[in-house]
């Protein structure tokens, strides 16, 4: 199931709430007008997280109007992580509905 992003006026994005990698960590695949556009999420085995949390992908790093988008279904849990180059990335959790 699909769930819609109302940002603005139009549903321009959207994100697919149910997916998990193959350790059972939530992955969370954005679209822009129903084509993938890309992963929220990243995968870092070494790093513990709570259930419903993952780790924001850096890539995603220069598009804050995006991620402010983004805040409307998921919230910052103020947890931050380093991995590889990245020295201090946000840990995400979608908002209870």
């Amino acid at each position: 199931m699909t769930k819609c992003c109302k940002c603005g006026a139009n549903q321009r994005w959207s994100f697919e709430p149910n997916l998990k990698y193959r350790n059972g960590r939530v992955a969370v695949m954005v679209k822009d007008h129903g084509r993938e556009y890309g992963m929220l999420s990243i995968n870092v085995e070494e790093i513990e997280l709570e259930s419903g949390e993952f780790i924001l992908n850096h890539d995603l790093n220069h598009n804050s109007q995006f991620l402010s988008e983004m805040l409307t279904f998921f919230e910052d849990t103020g947890k931050r992580v380093g991995y590889g180059f990245v020295r201090s990335q946000p840990v995400w959790r979608m908002k209870p509905a």
